[in-house]
């Protein structure tokens, strides 16, 4: 599903490593969706991949539009989406 959100936020939580894996530090960019016919009534936390990491990280797309490529939800309440962010990233 291809789908356009509006990011409010991000934030980073740091796991230390235990018997599951090695520590760890997850990067979310916490979203708004766009959608006109059904939006979403929670806030959508996208879970950045290892390559976008850097380049969206640090809060550069606070307050801006971008396309992602939803391959999964997960959770309730505020659900954590994984895909890809298309290039046409900010407008």
């Amino acid at each position: 599903m291809i789908a356009k959100f509006q990011v409010i936020d991000s934030s980073k939580k740091d796991y230390p490593a235990s018997a599951q894996g090695p520590a760890k530090t997850y990067y979310w960019l916490h979203c708004f969706d766009l959608d006109t016919k059904a939006p979403m009534r929670q806030m959508p936390k996208y879970q950045l991949n290892d390559n976008e990491i850097e380049k969206y990280g640090a809060g550069q797309l606070t307050g801006k539009q971008v396309t992602i490529a939803v391959r999964e939800m997960r959770g309730t309440g505020n659900p954590t989406i994984t895909g890809e962010i298309l290039p046409e990233v900010a407008k």
